[in-house]
């Protein structure tokens, strides 16, 4: 007697190519406006998705997990978030998480504040994420990642996938820009 759960070749990979996912949007848009859990950018916007297929104990399939796509052709590697897990609490800047953030993950980590005088940054301000010159709201585990020791309340355990940290687009529009600080109004 064979095991069905014995029959499939594990992991099993699925390569979704733009016209599967131009089909797979077209039948279900809402699905195609999804972001994906890689990038953050629309599912329709791929020209190719890879998942690695998951199966219960009796050889089922149960799941689908996003591993590559056309943004992120390789799997994220966390090593260089390792470096980053509390690091703008232990004395690392802001610009030592941009170099790892836009060099391995094409993101960036910016402070807005709501103005820049001739004494510097002032009011109250705002983090968030910017990919391609679009600014977006700082979401998932990234902000604790960076700020919080392990085993402190509300640490994450992992900083999440890069599409997690891009939230919703924002409408600010900055005047003065300084490094990775900038501000909404000039007062200089």
């Amino acid at each position: 007697m064979s095991d069905a759960s014995n029959a499939v070749r594990r992991p099993l990979h699925l390569v979704w190519d733009a016209p599967i996912v131009a089909s797979i949007a077209a039948v279900n848009p809402e699905w195609g406006t999804l972001p994906c859990p890689l990038d953050g950018q629309a599912n329709r916007t791929h020209a190719w998705i890879r998942h690695e297929v998951s199966y219960d104990d009796t050889g089922q399939m149960d799941g689908l997990t996003v591993v590559a796509c056309a943004h992120v052709p390789h799997p994220p590697d966390p090593e260089p978030l390792v470096e980053l897990r509390a690091c703008i609490r232990n004395g690392k800047t802001p610009e030592d998480v941009n170099r790892v953030l836009e060099d391995v993950f094409g993101l960036r980590l910016v402070c807005v504040w709501e103005f820049a005088d001739a004494l510097g940054f002032g009011g109250s301000s705002e983090f968030y994420v910017q990919r391609d010159g679009r600014t977006f709201e700082l979401a998932g585990n990234l902000w604790g990642w960076l700020t919080l020791e392990p085993g402190t309340p509300d640490a994450p355990d992992d900083p999440g996938t890069p599409g997690s940290w891009v939230g919703a687009p924002v409408g600010v529009e900055c005047a003065y820009e300084d490094g990775y600080k900038q501000a909404i109004r000039d007062r200089r």
